[in-house]
């Protein structure tokens, strides 16, 4: 699991952390998956008082069961992050879905 910076169009790692496979854990050790490992490592820039503007990340984030997307709510950060396009989304009656076209950078 890596999170990376951007700054002045300049890519750098900022933290990392070992996304271990269950069956390879000690015992003692409890398992994180992908998206909480992810939260506890923004979570852990935030404390450290980086400036976070955005977060972007996939659908595996994205779509997760887990309390990511509630970690950056939480945090009061800006993201963005992918689903898939059979994904289902539950919105509030008065909310629309506004799509707009892919542009090129």
């Amino acid at each position: 699991m890596n999170i990376y910076g951007v700054k002045n169009g300049i890519v750098f790692p900022l933290l990392f952390e070992i996304c271990k496979p269950q069956s390879t854990l000690k015992s003692g050790d409890v398992y994180q998956s992908k998206p909480q490992i992810a939260a506890s490592l923004v979570t852990e820039l935030v404390d450290k008082k980086f400036k976070i503007r955005y977060v972007l990340a996939d659908s595996l984030y994205g779509e997760s069961p887990t309390n990511f997307l509630r970690v950056l709510e939480k945090l009061e950060l800006q993201f963005m992050v992918s689903i898939r396009s059979n994904h289902q989304v539950l919105m509030p009656a008065k909310e629309q879905v506004r799509q707009t076209k892919w542009k090129k950078f």
